[in-house]
């Protein structure tokens, strides 16, 4: 039997290892997120995709945070959130949305081929081993398909997920409007959004997809993931990977936003980094003008 001194001692020392764990992480967190520097003439390319990506509000909406209070949490619109059908690809091992969502009275559908089994959910949700695809294989299922599997083709009112780790630029462009119609609301990961300054080809792909996607749905959130990389041009910030929110816009009449980003309800994905503050992110437009004003 251990002697009750040793064991304090050996339950300090644990303790002391978990705080020495979590700063390591902090530390080397901070270490990788300093921003790159760009050229100068990379500023066209981090606005016009800023203009692309700017956020709307739409007219009497009232956000609330769905999720975990750090990473695998969206802030959305409160409305239609619950007793309908929820849409998730690419769920890993974080399922607080799933979770809050089932807790609404909603159906779940999960999708993720590189799991196994997602982590228990209390509530109603239905796992398959897929993922996303732009075409249904052994492995991967299409939205349409995975829409008609369910027989849910018709339907008005669903929700969707998508977080796929960069898979969504080559999903998205082969997306028809009737894939998208039955969401009501949609929230998106976006991922290797600095590649548009060096890889023209990737550039033109990103705004193929947000032509897609923009065609019924409008974005009225955004926040950086501070897990993602930065890069700043001429004083102008880029940020790798971005959470949207969207909405149909056939449910809404819309006006100009006058939100500084992030929001109250936003919370750092990654718990031991500051946020990245997107700040007027909704007059890009104005900011390009200063700029070439200032060239002219």
């Amino acid at each position: 039997m251990m002697d009750a001194q040793v064991a304090a001692v050996l339950n300090h020392l644990r303790e002391r290892q978990a705080t020495l764990e979590e700063q390591i992480a902090y530390l080397s967190f901070v270490a990788q997120q300093g921003p790159r520097f760009l050229a100068p003439t990379d500023i066209g390319a981090l606005l016009e995709l800023q203009n692309l990506l700017t956020p709307m509000t739409p007219y009497g909406a009232e956000f609330i945070r769905v999720g975990g209070a750090n990473d695998g949490g969206y802030v959305m619109v409160d409305r239609g959130l619950a007793n309908t059908i929820a849409y998730n690809f690419g769920i890993g091992q974080e399922v607080t949305w799933d979770q809050a969502m089932a807790m609404r009275n909603n159906r779940v559908y999960q999708y993720d081929h590189t799991i196994d089994a997602p982590p228990p959910v209390e509530g109603e949700t239905v796992f398959y081993r897929l993922g996303l695809g732009a075409k249904t294989s052994e492995t991967m299922i299409s939205l349409g398909d995975a829409l008609a599997t369910h027989h849910n083709e018709t339907r008005d009112d669903l929700i969707l997920n998508i977080d796929i780790e960069g898979g969504e630029w080559d999903i998205l462009p082969q997306l028809r409007p009737h894939d998208l119609a039955p969401f009501s609301q949609i929230v998106m990961e976006l991922h290797h959004l600095l590649r548009i300054v060096e890889d023209h080809a990737f550039q033109a792909r990103v705004y193929r997809s947000l032509e897609v996607l923009f065609g019924t749905h409008q974005i009225v959130h955004v926040h950086a993931n501070n897990y993602g990389a930065r890069a700043l041009a001429d004083g102008v910030m880029g940020y790798d990977v971005l959470e949207v929110t969207l909405v149909r816009k056939a449910d809404w009449e819309f006006t100009d936003c006058q939100h500084l980003f992030p929001r109250p309800l936003d919370r750092p994905n990654n718990p031991f980094g500051d946020e990245y503050r997107l700040g007027d992110w909704g007059h890009s437009l104005r900011q390009l003008g200063e700029v070439l004003s200032r060239g002219a």
